[in-house]
């Protein structure tokens, strides 16, 4: 019976991961349709313009000498043998001749031919992209815009004073193809110039006590205590201190995880039977290693956060019962979507209260009893079978 059982799920996971495979191919099929589709689209516009071009030096006046077309590649100039004089045409294949007659037909000609120019080398540019979608395996077109638009950001270290930090220098982010900056790196921490002679500066162990009250760094050594609090550091004492290193693991993993769960699950799930279905494949898909995302968020959740938050217990940054109430919380594959969600945000408020208690900024909740925890994981969508074998698990029911 059980080689059966297990010879059922094989195939199951075989089939899923054929219909995954299938799914893909179609879709990659589907792009490359749609590029062909483009190209020909392109080559249309660009022999339209041609065309235009030609209609120019039959039908426009004007006599010898320097003359401008703007393009909209910006101004380019012509001397009255044809030469151009500043740069080559902005469109390929264009003799300079053509380029001078554009620059004699009417205004309205002009703008309309600029306009159409505009167009071909937007299409050339979305082609790019899709081409680029290409190598990402069936990645959609504007999914690999926004692997582009990513690449052109960089950033760069400047003075702080126009962010209002006279003294201090900040990272931010820059548009490379513009120069614009679109925003602060770190929250907007600078980083201070060299204190002022004579100041009281924290060294390597002093540092190593002061935590940023948003995402728990420490700072480099060498500031004054006054630089350190500008920035949004708070100094701990060394038994607080203590509980921050597990505090700033399980912050940054459940960011992971919560990354995770939108991938592994759909929106929604309708229907009894649907929540059924998807369960069972996210499943077996993490037991059959079909699911990729679904076999790391698995390890995550049991391998790595819950021996995290017991770890947090250990050191006072987790009292037993946040520790047993966060446990309870911890989503399984078997989840709908919006119960998963649910029961990630709860165990991610657990440990939000644990940082700023920590830190001192907070105050420890009330631990609710055994019904109040119960009547709290069915709010959210849990069943009472699985409330009660959840609380069970956790500790909370002997």
């Amino acid at each position: 019976m059980a080689d059966d059982l297990l010879s059922l799920m094989a195939g199951i996971a075989q089939g899923f991961a054929q219909g995954k495979q299938v799914q893909a191919d179609n879709e990659m099929r589907d792009l490359q349709m749609q590029i062909m589709k483009d190209q020909k689209k392109l080559q249309e516009d660009e022999a339209e313009y041609k065309r235009r071009i030609l209609e120019a030096i039959f039908g426009g006046s004007g006599s010898p000498g320097i003359v401008e077309a703007d393009v909209g590649e910006g101004m380019q100039s012509f001397d009255g043998s044809g030469e151009n004089t500043q740069a080559e045409s902005p469109i390929s294949g264009l003799s300079p001749m053509e380029m001078m007659a554009l620059g004699e037909v009417s205004d309205m000609n002009i703008l309309g031919a600029g306009r159409l120019e505009h167009s071909i080398k937007s299409d050339r540019e979305r082609l790019d992209i899709q081409k680029e979608g290409l190598k990402f395996r069936g990645q959609s077109a504007r999914a690999a815009e926004k692997t582009a638009e990513a690449r052109d950001i960089v950033t760069d270290t400047v003075d702080g004073a126009q962010f209002g930090y006279p003294g201090a220098q900040v990272k931010v982010r820059i548009r490379k193809s513009t120069g614009e900056v679109i925003g602060l790196v770190g929250k907007g921490k600078p980083i201070f110039k060299s204190p002022p002679a004579g100041a009281e500066v924290q060294g390597p162990a002093e540092s190593a006590l002061w935590f940023h009250t948003e995402d728990l760094s420490t700072p480099e050594s060498g500031q004054t205590p006054d630089q350190l609090e500008a920035q949004g550091y708070k100094k701990l004492t060394a038994g607080r201190a203590g509980g921050i290193p597990a505090t700033a693991s399980a912050l940054k993993l459940i960011g992971d995880i919560e990354g995770l769960v939108e991938k592994v699950f759909p929106l929604e799930e309708k229907g009894l039977m649907e929540r059924l279905k998807g369960g069972t494949e996210r499943t077996l898909g993490a037991w059959a290693q079909t699911n990729p995302d679904a076999a790391v968020l698995l390890r995550k959740i049991k391998g790595s956060l819950a021996p995290i938050i017991r770890s947090m217990g250990e050191k006072g940054a987790l009292s037993d019962g946040d520790v047993k109430r966060a446990t309870a919380a911890l989503p399984k594959l078997t989840d709908s979507p919006a119960v998963a969600r649910r029961l990630l945000a709860e165990v991610r408020g657990v440990l939000e209260t644990a940082k700023e208690v920590t830190l001192g900024m907070g105050v420890r909740r009330k631990e609710p009893s055994v019904q109040e925890q119960f009547n709290r994981l069915t709010a959210m969508g849990v069943s009472d079978e699985d409330a009660f074998a959840r609380l069970k698990d956790a500790g909370v029911i002997e």
